[in-house]
């Protein structure tokens, strides 16, 4: 078992690769909480409440105040997913599928969109409960199976089309890609940049990362790198637990 959760899924057989499916379909995946901006009440919270400590000492006929206190508000984030089909990822897109079906599954506000020429949103699709369903309206949807990769346009159109409707300050957003781009590295820059201001976090998922000694020098790999809060490696069982479990961790 061992073994197994360490083998690369590139270099797995049609059975081996039936039995990681149903290994990542039972993946403990929770919803993870983070702190708003937004102020509740608390009886010990972090900040005094002026408005809520005069309304009850108005309230209790007091002539001394008691003061009442006021936290950030834990919410769940919303989990932001750009998955790279390009003819460089078929061999792990497939795979990545069947996780962002398991983390659709089981996480509230989670909304998926895959990119290689042309960006595609398929988060309504992946919240069929049954999994062969979700993958069949997917395949249908999506035009650029195994293309190329334009990796700053399909930002862009995120940025541009999407990022207002499914994001919040909250929200963590995780790029599943190798980085290989043939596209602008200044437009890519720039769209990254642009990204980052939105949301919470980006953490980009590189199955190159399987190589000890991988540099990020491709110029999109070199483009997308300063603007990242981590990069983790995926191309394995246990890489992709490892970092299930990392979600769930609460801040």
């Amino acid at each position: 078992e061992e073994n197994f959760n360490q083998l690369d899924f590139e270099s797995m057989s049609n059975s081996e690769i039936l039995t990681a499916k149903i290994a990542i379909s039972k993946f403990s995946i929770q919803s993870k909480k983070i702190k708003s901006r937004r102020l509740v009440s608390n009886d010990s919270g972090k900040y005094i409440d002026p408005k809520n400590s005069f309304v009850m000492s108005v309230k209790n006929g007091s002539s001394s105040i008691l003061l009442k206190y006021k936290s950030n508000k834990l919410e769940t984030s919303p989990l932001i997913i750009l998955c790279d089909i390009s003819g460089s990822m078929s061999s792990y897109s497939r795979m990545f599928l069947h996780f962002i079906h398991a983390l659709t599954e089981k996480r509230k506000k989670v909304s998926t969109f895959l990119f290689g020429t042309r960006l595609t949103n398929i988060t309504r699709y992946l919240k069929y409960y049954d999994i062969d369903i979700a993958l069949d309206n997917v395949s249908k949807r999506v035009l650029d199976w195994s293309g190329g990769t334009r990796i700053g346009e399909c930002i862009r159109d995120y940025n541009r089309y999407w990022s207002k409707r499914v994001e919040s300050g909250n929200s963590i957003v995780l790029i599943i890609t190798d980085g290989l781009d043939r596209g602008s590295s200044k437009k890519l820059e720039k769209e990254m940049q642009r990204l980052k201001k939105t949301c919470y976090k980006i953490i980009w998922l590189n199955p190159l990362l399987r190589y000890e000694k991988y540099e990020a020098l491709a110029s999109g790999a070199a483009a997308m790198l300063p603007h990242v809060s981590e990069m983790r490696k995926i191309h394995n069982l246990n890489s992709m637990k490892e970092f299930t479990e990392s979600l769930n961790q609460r801040i």
